[in-house]
């Protein structure tokens, strides 16, 4: 009876070790994804002025570091239309070469229709080259290429600096 107590207690013992072992795996893990993630998940967008034929996007970035190659798309947030951006024109787009901490405008085309409430899609390169967009429903996901690539778009683009705050029409 001994012997199976013995036996019980090294089972139960092998059995938290593996537990435990798995539960720092699990954390180690999600801690390496939120390190990845930790300065994309600090960069949004929005619409700060939709009035056609001119659109103010409002982009900011909450974070300590500057990200690159920030492409920012007018897409439909409810109503027809390309909700995904690819096929966007590029009138509807704007292009920042770069975007500093802070809050920030930039101008494109601006559009109306019929049920149609603007949205805005976010592409960029965090500065550790990683690329991710923001879906204008505030999804973030991780891309495969650059911003450039990854709409496909035809050089040379109009890269531009965003503007403090919106200027007078």
């Amino acid at each position: 009876i001994a012997a199976i107590g013995t036996v019980g207690a090294a089972i139960v013992a092998a059995a938290a070790l593996l537990f435990g072992v798995l539960q720092y795996y699990k954390n180690s893990k999600e801690n390496q994804r939120n390190i990845h993630k930790k300065q994309a998940k600090d960069i949004s967008a929005w619409v700060a002025r939709n009035t056609e034929p001119r659109a103010w996007l409002a982009v900011l970035n909450q974070s300590k570091n500057p990200v690159y190659e920030v492409i920012l798309t007018l897409v439909p947030f409810q109503g027809a239309g390309d909700k995904t951006g690819m096929t966007t024109p590029i009138q509807f787009r704007a292009f920042l070469s770069v975007l500093p901490p802070g809050q920030f405008f930039v101008r494109t085309s601006g559009f109306r229709g019929m049920h149609f409430h603007p949205g805005v899609k976010l592409a960029f390169t965090d500065n550790s080259g990683n690329h991710w967009a923001r879906e204008s429903d505030g999804t973030l996901i991780e891309i495969n290429n650059n911003p450039v690539r990854y709409y496909q778009l035809p050089l040379p683009l109009e890269w531009t600096l965003p503007l403090t705050e919106i200027a007078p029409e």
